[in-house]
Order: structure tokens, then C-alpha cells, then sequence
């Protein structure tokens, strides 16, 4: 069994996962903006691939995104379980 934490250090640890998932957000919504910038500028086969780009990081965002969840729910699930031993 682990030891308990001050409550102070699990919210400034909550705080500090918080801003970094937040900065892993921004900078995928920039990369996102970017390339659908990209494919409204484009014509012919370049729009194509443009597409195909777009798509490639709305797929890869999206299993990043339930990955993290999945990752989440975990640690919660166990959190609760410790509290409730």
C-alpha cells in the first residue's frame, strides 16, 4: 500500500498534468488549424492529399484523445479502490 499524500501535493500534481494536457490541446488544434488552412488553399491533387492529411490528424488526435481517457479512468478506478480498502 502507498503512502497518502498531502492533499496540497495531489492538487498541485493535478495542476501541473492539467496545464501540460492543456498545452498537448493547443498545440494539436494549431496543427489541425494549419493543415485545414492548408487544404482550403489547395487544388487539384494537392487538395487530395491536403484531405488525406486533415484526416490522418483528426484520426490520430482522436486515439490520443481515448487513449488519455482510457488512462484517466484507470487512475481514478484506482484511486477509488485505494480509498475504499
Amino acid at each position: 500500500m502507498q503512502p497518502l499524500r498531502p492533499a496540497f501535493e495531489i492538487c498541485d500534481s493535478g495542476r501541473r498534468e492539467h496545464v501540460r494536457l492543456r498545452h498537448g490541446d493547443e498545440r494539436r488544434n494549431a496543427k489541425l488549424s494549419q493543415l485545414v488552412t492548408q487544404m482550403d488553399a489547395a487544388t487539384g491533387q494537392a487538395k487530395v492529399h491536403a484531405i488525406a492529411a486533415v484526416v490522418h490528424e483528426l484520426v490520430r488526435t482522436h486515439t490520443t484523445m481515448t487513449e488519455r481517457m482510457g488512462q484517466m479512468h484507470q487512475e481514478t478506478m484506482a484511486g477509488h479502490m485505494m480509498m475504499n480498502k
